[in-house]
């Protein structure tokens, strides 16, 4: 920690004085009363870099289990890191050794006769997604059908589709 997050120097103020025109130097000595070198330090540590934040800023294992304990949910403590997509957030956690929080969903025989009853239907994902007793996303629930080979072949919703563009083919 140095003198500039003590004192609640942000990136967005130094952007600001960067805005004026105002060299690093200029920034430490004039406005910071400081030496360039801790700028340069105080930058490297907030990711700033060329006049722009990197994709977001490093923080260690205990900085991220203590933002869990706050009940910080994925989403916004890549927010708090400044992250500015989600992927390069996770890249990161992952580097850091910090497993990824899914939650392993059991694919017992219930769940997986409830998705094929659902499939023999005529059903799109989306709408079994929304029907099935386990909550689960969209993604997942294609992946179960297609990691168990639930559908064989051509799925309804093909024949489906493929009905209804040869209906607008016609009318056309």
């Amino acid at each position: 920690m140095c003198i500039l997050d003590e004192i609640g120097f942000t990136p967005d103020q130094y952007f600001e004085l960067k805005d004026k025109r105002m060299t690093d130097e200029e920034i430490a000595y004039d406005e910071l009363d400081i030496t360039p070198w801790h700028l340069a330090q105080w930058k490297k540590r907030h990711g700033v870099r060329n006049g722009k934040i990197r994709h977001g800023k490093k923080f260690t294992r205990e900085e991220w289990e203590e933002k869990r304990k706050e009940g910080l949910t994925e989403p916004e403590i890549a927010e708090f890191f400044e992250y500015k997509t989600f992927s390069i957030y996770l890249r990161y956690k992952r580097s850091l050794g910090i497993p990824p929080m899914t939650k392993k969903i059991e694919r017992t025989p219930e769940l997986l006769a409830e998705i094929k009853k659902y499939l023999d239907q005529g059903l799109l994902i989306k709408e079994i997604t929304e029907k099935i007793s386990v909550k689960m996303s969209s993604v997942m629930v294609g992946r179960i059908i297609r990691e168990e080979g639930l559908h064989d072949g051509k799925s309804n919703n093909q024949k489906r589709f493929r009905k209804n563009r040869k209906a607008a083919r016609k009318g056309a």
